[in-house]
């Protein structure tokens, strides 16, 4: 009777989500919660990244611009929060998160765009050739953009 119970519990906690595989290209395993729609999904068709910018500001930090678009027919009300890493050969020196969206915000209105600067806040005293690297993704740790960061002056 306990395994029954044991059983039973375990199916109820569990039963609402199911994994099945998204696009076999990326080969992504896909979450489906209960509105029958991945976060992976529901992230990458509702938002399209227009361009990056990536670059140092003030000659001594990196940083990458991104302009995202809301690319859905509806207006966007609710958290959409961006997670990003600064990466110089295998150590990670900065990472961060900033919210592209939040509740409190006024509504995303769909075709319009928001920019948004992830920067580090650890830089260098000299300027040198440093090869550094940047993640920048979703809060489900879906990618939006990866790559190094060019030698290029930005101004924020």
């Amino acid at each position: 009777m306990e395994k029954i119970i044991l059983l039973l519990v375990i199916f109820a906690m569990f039963g609402c989500v199911e994994q099945r595989e998204g696009n076999s290209d990326k080969g992504v395993v896909e979450t489906i919660d209960s509105t029958g729609l991945s976060r992976e999904s529901r992230l990458f068709d509702d938002i399209e990244v227009m361009s990056v910018e990536a670059g140092w500001y003030e000659g001594q930090y990196p940083q990458v611009a991104i302009k995202f678009r809301n690319n859905s027919e509806k207006e966007l009300d609710g958290y959409v929060k961006v997670k990003y890493q600064f990466v110089e050969d295998d150590e990670v020196f900065d990472e961060g998160f900033k919210f592209l969206h939040t509740a409190s915000d006024v509504n995303w209105g769909s075709g319009l765009i928001k920019n948004r600067i992830f920067k580090s806040y650890k830089g260098y005293n000299y300027w040198g050739n440093h090869k550094i690297k940047a993640k920048i993704c979703f809060e489900d740790n879906s990618l939006i953009w990866e790559g190094e960061v060019g030698h290029k002056i930005v101004i924020e």
